[in-house]
């Protein structure tokens, strides 16, 4: 816990509010509560998943996989979209924000190293393996404790920003090591599938100026409909993500889909 504390974004809010004041601490703060309510999608999957990982005695690699897919099909297309419409965002929040535009941006790239490495420290916390959680901590932690130190002073709010995300990578990197050596398989074709096609797509909305409420939407829903066209996104994938979402919304989705999939059926049929 000390390790996770001495790593964390909230090292970086008092040492910018010490060195640069309350303006840049408060900006780096929202955008760091913006940045958390996308990161909470794995914090909360992983966090509700422990117990269920560390009470089975076969398929927890597998059962990891799922969940780390789940994962990135709910918050990648999220955090691609708002990564182009940061500006608009912070603005929305009262304009005296928008200087922490660039530290959000930032903090979004650090979404999917984050959310591997929540995976893999979760998995390896299942197994017992304590010594594999303290040196993923610190090979996160650290590097996030000694950037803070350096790029705040040269950079701001920007720097804190970056020193996170900057730990998240090494972290990130140590985890791929602690996963092929426990024999994780992560299917990378897939992740970048999650990745590159939101964030083409809101790069383009962004570039043809379309409002960022319409703009983060179609991303979304763009996305998804792309990721299921490619087989990226599955129909078990759906249905875990159902799993997670309220019992009132999940009734109507899932019709809906149903008539979806009953007409694509139907189609099908009267071309054969």
């Amino acid at each position: 816990t000390l390790i996770t504390m001495i790593g964390s974004a909230e090292l970086g809010t008092i040492i910018v509010f010490a060195s640069l004041g309350a303006n840049q601490a408060g900006s780096y703060f929202i955008s760091y509560a913006v940045f958390n309510v996308v990161a909470a999608i794995s914090y909360s999957i992983f966090t509700i998943a422990f117990p269920w990982l560390s009470s089975m005695d076969a398929g927890r690699k597998k059962l990891l996989w799922k969940l780390l897919k789940t994962s990135l099909l709910l918050s990648l297309p999220i955090s691609s979209s708002l990564i182009f419409y940061s500006e608009e965002i912070m603005m929305f929040i009262g304009y005296d924000y928008i200087q922490g535009t660039a530290a959000l941006q930032i903090f979004l790239i650090s979404v999917l190293p984050n959310s591997v490495f929540l995976a893999i420290i979760t998995l390896v916390y299942s197994y017992g393996s304590y010594r594999q959680v303290l040196v993923l901590g610190l090979c996160s932690s650290i590097p996030r404790a000694i950037f803070y130190f350096i790029l705040v002073s040269a950079y701001g709010s920007t720097g804190a920003a970056l020193s996170y995300t900057l730990g998240s990578f090494t972290g990130f990197i140590v985890s791929i090591i602690v996963a092929k050596r426990i024999g994780i398989i992560l299917y990378w074709k897939d992740i970048l599938s999650m990745l590159i096609i939101p964030l083409s797509l809101s790069f383009t909305f962004h570039y043809l100026g379309l409002n960022y409420v319409a703009g983060i939407l179609c991303t979304v829903v763009i996305s998804y409909v792309a990721l299921y066209k490619c087989g990226v996104l599955k129909r078990q994938d759906t249905e875990n993500i159902f799993e997670l979402l309220p019992i009132g919304f999940m009734g109507p989705v899932k019709n809906l889909l149903n008539k979806i999939g009953t007409k694509q059926k139907d189609g099908k049929k009267k071309r054969t």
